[in-house]
């Protein structure tokens, strides 16, 4: 293999880049030995799996990492001309997340330079926040977890036809990259009223609980947005201003939107390290 393209590979898997180091790698091994081939295409495919399970939430940040981890060796290997066996096993969908022990954190250390090329890659820089002032709220319609004692996890109608439905994963629990959330409420209300140089504005009040799942100390916070047509949407307010949460430890944030209505698509968005959870929910006026 050509110097040039090894030490390039060998940056971007230090990187954390290992679809760009498997891309590569395939340019520059297609008209080689088919085994060299084969094998990268199989790594190429491991890796878009692993992706697509990660987002999905099905798959522990644990097995993630360690999945890459043999990902990178391989490609290093490779890079020095060998050509090593790819038995990868299946991937499982995580049922519970075990609480962190020695061994766990001793395995992470052992893995190498690229664990530590991670930790050190995961970086958020929280945006600032605008203030507003918020006028009298008018009447509410709340979501809220579902319980078989309260009706009042449907949405109400209100006065001004303003519904919230099908807010995304309220009151279920789910895990994106190292942290797993829980959407605890809900709250659409109107915010003000249109003109005719104007729009109609709305604001949403999330209330939520994240969990810190990482092994490697602490979990950077992702970004927040709500998508209004494409459009993203920063929060106004935020209760809780820190950037991570520690090894194993919980918090508690209510972030509020205000947003104009009258958009024909609204989605939640949460991005960390190229990664992206995004789903839709519906607005009635």
């Amino acid at each position: 293999m050509d110097k040039n393209i090894s030490k390039k590979v060998k940056t971007l898997v230090a990187e954390n880049e290992l679809e760009e180091a498997l891309d590569l790698m395939i340019s520059a091994e297609e008209k080689s030995g088919q085994d060299r081939y084969h094998t990268l295409l199989l790594l190429r495919g491991r890796l878009s799996m692993l992706k697509e399970q990660e987002l999905a939430g099905t798959l522990d940040f644990e097995e993630v990492m360690q999945q890459k981890a043999k990902i990178a060796h391989s490609l290093l290997r490779m890079t020095e001309g060998k050509t090593p066996e790819v038995k990868l096993p299946p991937i499982e969908p995580a049922q519970q997340v075990k609480p962190a022990s020695s061994s766990i954190v001793s395995k992470y250390l052992l893995t190498g330079a690229l664990i530590a090329a991670v930790a050190v890659a995961v970086f958020f820089i929280l945006k600032p926040w605008d203030k507003n002032a918020e006028p009298q709220p008018r009447e509410q319609i709340t979501q809220k977890d579902e319980t078989p004692e309260k009706e009042e996890s449907k949405p109400r109608e209100s006065n001004d036809q303003v519904r919230l439905l099908d807010f995304p994963m309220l009151g279920q629990p789910f895990n994106f990259s190292d942290i797993r959330y829980t959407f605890r409420e809900a709250r659409l209300e109107k915010y003000s009223d249109g003109n005719a140089s104007e729009p109609a504005m709305l604001k949403l009040t999330i209330s939520m609980e994240l969990i810190c799942r990482s092994n490697m100390g602490i979990c950077y916070r992702e970004e927040i947005r709500i998508l209004a047509d494409g459009k993203p949407v920063a929060p106004a307010e935020r209760e809780n201003l820190a950037g991570w949460l520690e090894h194993n430890s919980s918090a508690v944030d209510v972030q509020t939107f205000i947003f104009a209505a009258g958009a024909k698509e609204y989605q939640l968005k949460l991005e960390k390290n190229k990664s992206t959870w995004r789903r839709t929910f519906k607005i009635l006026r």
